[in-house]
Parts: structure tokens; sequence; C-alpha cells
């Protein structure tokens, strides 16, 4: 499935559920954002450190543009969001990008069951190189009767990635999941997200290593497959400011020694307002992942900014009226780049507008 495909895919699903929600409703809740900002990089290769290369710096313009469409009714509900972005770097004219996301879902409520569709698109264009790609997620869920204030939704989804410049990563998803959350009190929200997931690489050959055929790689003529089982938990917590903590443990199962791994991720978020309309947030994770075999170093993924293993993000606002606020973010990561358990660092700075309508 081409990149071309996949984008035109998303756009004809957000068109299906824009008119099958305009045919229940006519009332819908719009909201539109622009932001716009110059953004410092200090390494916009994603270089790792044992590279003799030195990391290579950056100052880009950024433009984001966000816009949503609800509409809660009786027995139905539904939502459409584009998201899309362009980043231009002063000399840097090869890392340029445009990125368009599209997402929605709709449900309907029969008795006390909730049966609904979820769709998502994501088009990510290199202007000066070849490294696009494209994803695509469509699903279903069901949402049960609620036992005792436990809200519970099951969830199947199917997900297809397609890079243009390669079938090494190109992949296609199954993935089965079921949401426990639970309101404790006014201010207390627990959630808990177990999932099972298959997936089939299109292209990318299963590897033997060989230690007596001096250590070289050979490929055994199988295509990669993968098992991913994972559990999640998380907190929020509403009062006396917005705060919110997360654990997730994963398992990745593979038919390629390479990509057997597991890892244990801690995640927090927080928002604080501050005296004169000034807002403090932050989000930080930290990842520790262990590969199950020693293997030569091999390539995980076509796209480093698909994987955030640790950062931090801080921000600083201001609400300048209803409809702007200048924002100051500082941005610290520790990443696994694309070459199997090789990290790179990088720090960005981003000073810039939000405006909304």
């Amino acid at each position: 499935m081409t990149v071309k495909k996949l984008s035109t895919i998303s756009v004809i699903a957000a068109f299906l559920l824009l008119a099958n929600t305009l045919v229940f409703s006519q009332t819908w809740r719009v909201k539109n954002r622009i932001q716009a900002s110059v953004e410092s990089d200090d390494n916009i290769t994603e270089t790792i450190a044992i590279d003799s290369q030195p990391f290579i710096q950056g100052n880009s313009l950024r433009l984001l543009i966000h816009s949503s469409a609800t509409r809660r009714a009786r027995q139905f509900r539904a939502a459409f969001v584009y998201k899309g972005g362009i980043q231009s770097y002063f000399n840097n004219k090869f890392e340029n990008k445009l990125i368009h996301e599209i997402s929605g879902q709709a449900s309907r409520k029969l008795w006390k069951f909730v049966f609904g569709l979820r769709f998502n698109g994501r088009l990510k264009i290199f202007l000066n190189n070849n490294f696009d790609y494209g994803l695509a997620t469509t699903g279903g869920f069901l949402g049960l009767p609620t036992i005792f204030g436990l809200t519970i939704e099951a969830a199947v989804s199917q997900t297809s990635l397609d890079y243009s410049h390669s079938n090494e990563f190109d992949l296609e998803e199954f993935r089965y999941s079921i949401v426990f959350s639970k309101k404790i009190n006014y201010r207390l929200f627990l959630k808990l997200q177990p999932f099972f997931a298959n997936t089939a690489f299109d292209e990318r050959p299963v590897f033997i290593f060989q230690e007596f055929e001096n250590n070289k790689l050979v490929d055994s003529g199988r295509k990669r497959k993968d098992e991913i089982y994972s559990m999640e938990i998380k907190a929020v917590l509403t009062k006396p400011f917005l705060f919110t903590v997360g654990y997730q443990w994963r398992r990745n199962d593979s038919n390629d020694k390479a990509f057997a791994f597991s890892y244990h991720q801690l995640s927090c978020t927080f928002a604080l307002p501050l005296p004169g309309d000034f807002l403090l947030r932050s989000a930080a994770a930290a990842q520790f992942k262990k590969y199950r075999y020693m293997v030569a170093t091999l390539p995980i993924t076509g796209d480093p900014e698909q994987s955030e293993s640790n950062f931090m993000i801080i921000d600083l606002s201001k609400d300048l009226n209803a409809g702007a606020t200048v924002i100051l973010r500082l941005a610290l990561h520790n990443n696994e780049s694309t070459l199997r358990n090789h990290f790179y660092r990088k720090k960005i700075l981003n000073l810039g507008f939000d405006f909304r309508f």
C-alpha cells in the first residue's frame, strides 16, 4: 500500500464520518487554533553520540493548524480533528517537512451499550528527501454497561504503515485492547489498559546471527512477525492542579531475535496555573528497555521521531487575551535512534504564539 493510497483512505474516511454525522445532527461545536513559532534544535538529524560527525544544529519556522468539530446528541456522538503543520529550516533545507493528521470517531448508544468506529491517518512529507511515510488506522469499539462505576470498553483496530523510500519497515498490525476506567471522586480518575497486537512486516527479512560464520548476518528467507503484549496504568488528578502519572509495561516477541525486547516506562504530566495569567506545564518519561539477545546492531525503524524513550518538556505560557497566548518551551530528549540500542540526544527551544478562534 502506497503513501498516496493511505492518505486517500484517510480523507475518504473523514468525509464519510462527516457526512454520517450531519445526517443525525445539525449543531457542531467547532474550535480552531493556529500556532506560529521559531525553533532551535541542536541535533536535527538525530545523530547518535558515538558517530564521528558533529551534530547539526538548525533554526526553523513552524506553523501548526488544529481544527476540531464535535457533536453530542442524546444517542449519538461524533468528533472530527485535523492537524497540519509545516517546518521550514533557514539553512538545512533537507529537513523541511509537512505533516497532515486526520482523525475522528462516531458512536451510537443502543440500550446500555455504545457502538463506535474510529479512524486516524498521518502523512509526513519531506520536501527535499525521500523519507515520506503514511500511517492509517481504522477500528471499532464497544462500550459495555457501567458496573459499580467502572467503565469498560473493548476495541479492535488495524494499522498500516508505508514508507515511500523502502519496504523494509512497511507493516500491518491488528490490535485488540480493553480499557477499564473509574472515577474515584471528583478529582481522581484511574485507567487500566491491556492490549495484544500481531504485527506482520511486508519485506523485512528475518536474519540469523551466525557466530561461527565470521559473525555475519544470514538472511533466513522469512519475513519478520511480532507479537506485542502491553499493560498501561494511568492516574489523573484534576485538583488542586492537573497531574497525571502513568506506567507502561511492554513485551515484544519476534521471530527475529534482534527485535525481542521488553521495557518499563514511567511518565507524568502536570499543569499549574500561576499568578498573572501564566501557566506552567511539563511532561516527562523514562524508559528502561532490555533486548533479550545480544546480536549485531540493526536498524529498528525508518523514522526516529516515532520513538520517544526518555524526554522532559517544560513550557511557560501567558494569555495575552481570550484568543492569544505566548509560549516558551524547552524539550530535552534521549531517545532510541533508528539503530537498535543506540540513543541520540537533542535539545529544542521553541518560542511562539497560539491563536484560538
